[in-house]
């Protein structure tokens, strides 16, 4: 009895540590992913981008504060349906293209925003296009811009040394030898 009690906490306690090391795993990628955000805007990976939506011109499928990966694309590989990131100056619209306009000279393309109750007054180029969405992940992109704040950056810490401290007691509890934890 007492050897499958042991084998139990021993199994409680790998399972511990594979969760903490994925948890470590995620809250370092998810620091790594909003720093680049931030510093390098946008960078692109493998040709994926990660945006975050700020408006809620295209809820409710894609509502403010989702994280967005993009991937770049030709004009020629949009099809009416597709949501599309569109430069306008200095900003960047993700919008559904509604129509494609095709004549032997040139292709454009006309966007609306769900949510919007009027198509945008101006045509996407091959040349104001940037990326076509591929994946909305709802949430995440608020969480990526709250954690690139000063007291974001402290509470991911917070968090990664509280889960140190939880396995340090984790490991007194189980130790049922001469009151040292095993290194």
């Amino acid at each position: 009895m007492i050897n499958q009690e042991s084998a139990v906490i021993k199994g409680v306690i790998f399972g511990w540590r594979i969760s903490k090391v994925i948890y470590f795993v995620l809250i370092s990628c998810l620091i790594i992913v909003s720093i680049s955000i931030k510093l390098s805007l946008f960078t692109s990976y493998f040709g994926y981008q990660g945006r975050v939506i700020l408006s809620n011109s295209m809820s409710p499928r894609i509502s403010s504060g989702s994280l967005v990966l993009t991937k770049e694309v030709t004009i020629d590989e949009v099809s009416v349906g597709d949501v599309i990131v569109v430069a306008i100056g200095e900003v960047s619209v993700g919008h559904r293209v509604i129509e494609k306009f095709d004549d032997s000279k040139t292709v454009r393309l006309k966007t609306q925003g769900d949510a919007n109750k009027s198509p945008d007054d101006f045509w996407v180029t091959d040349a104001t296009l940037k990326e076509q969405a591929v994946l909305s992940i709802p949430y995440l992109g608020m969480f990526l811009l709250k954690l690139q704040t000063v007291r974001g950056g402290i509470a991911a810490i917070c968090f990664l040394l509280f889960m140190y401290v939880l396995d340090y007691f984790i490991k007194l509890l189980v130790d049922k030898g001469d009151g040292q934890c095993d290194k």
